[in-house]
């Protein structure tokens, strides 16, 4: 009797066990036996910039998980119907704007929501080339120059980056805030290279780093060109006495491209600025007159510049004079 009243007692134990887990609450939302689970679900939203205040974005592609493909409509929505409540990833692309995604888990996000797209950084427009100094000592000095103008609604620019992955240099283009442009040169010493010739055919990528951490490459630029042909200064050179309006001239050259010549004028001695400058004089002359007065009683130096139409350019020797009031 005792053994039979026993099991009489693990068999009702057992059952009553039984009963309690069939009968466990349900309340994983995922879980199918819950009796608020959906298997599906309507995924809609809207996309906007950014910026604010916020815009619609209309066009943009939205893929939900790699498999379905919606695009947003005027008023910045979208939707997918009788989406399988599982996990995924939401994809927003469209080409003025970087590319962003979200994870939609069900639980915290979705069925509504909302997206903020950054918009793309846009090169405007690109100066890049070789600039070749012939000093009085006779070496030639190459520098690589750039400047940029680039276009950022957002107005969320970090950084601007050059590099060159084959030369290992690295360096950031500082912001002009004069003409809102982005610029920098680089001498022989930053590109750790010996010669002029080494950076011919070297590729310079060029990206822009924002406030949220993306890395856009905006432009892959080339050295097109190194001239290395120099003006040769006639007059006036070692120091001789001119009026403040002074001819400078220069010997002709010839070259097999085309070319236009630029004229600088520098105070000379310690802390030399630049306080005249003619751009775009005709390959074919010879000399220009001064038309800016230049200030009386001190020395001056001067150069010419070759610059081709990609605006590489090679600077003769410099040579000195004396403006005197006459």
């Amino acid at each position: 009797m005792g053994k039979k009243y026993f099991f009489k007692i693990i068999l009702i134990v057992f059952f009553f066990t039984a009963f309690w887990f069939c009968n466990a609450p349900r309340n994983n939302p995922f879980d199918p036996e819950n009796p608020d689970y959906e298997s599906s679900q309507d995924l809609t939203g809207r996309v906007l910039t950014y910026r604010v205040p916020h815009i619609v974005i209309p066009n943009v592609k939205v893929t939900w998980d790699k498999r379905r493909i919606d695009y947003s409509r005027t008023d910045g929505s979208f939707r997918f119907n009788e989406v399988i409540k599982e996990p995924g990833w939401l994809l927003f692309e469209n080409d003025t704007y970087l590319i962003d995604s979200l994870y939609i888990d069900w639980e915290n996000s979705g069925p509504d929501i909302q997206k903020y797209l950054n918009t793309r950084s846009v090169l405007d427009s690109i100066l890049f080339y070789s600039s070749l100094e012939n000093d009085n000592t006779g070496q030639q000095l190459i520098s690589v120059d750039s400047k940029l103008f680039i276009s950022d609604p957002d107005n969320d620019i970090d950084s601007v980056l050059i590099t060159s992955a084959n030369l290992k240099f690295k360096s950031f283009l500082k912001y002009n805030i004069n003409d809102k442009s982005f610029e920098g040169s680089f001498g022989m010493s930053d590109l750790k290279i010996s010669t002029p010739d080494a950076v011919i055919g070297q590729e310079f990528n060029i990206h822009v780093k924002d406030t949220q951490k993306n890395k856009i490459l905006l432009s892959t630029q080339l050295i097109k060109r190194i001239i290395k042909d120099e003006v040769i200064l006639v007059g006036p050179i070692n120091s001789d006495t001119t009026s403040t309006l002074p001819t400078l001239e220069w010997n002709i050259i010839s070259l097999g491209f085309n070319f236009k010549f630029t004229v600088e004028i520098y105070t000379d001695g310690f802390n030399s600025r630049l306080v005249w400058r003619k751009e775009n004089i005709n390959s074919s002359a010879t000399s220009v007159t001064v038309d800016d007065p230049l200030t009386e009683d001190r020395y001056y130096r001067w150069i010419v510049w070759i610059v081709d139409e990609f605006e590489n350019r090679s600077g003769s020797k410099s040579k000195t004079f004396y403006a005197r009031s006459q």
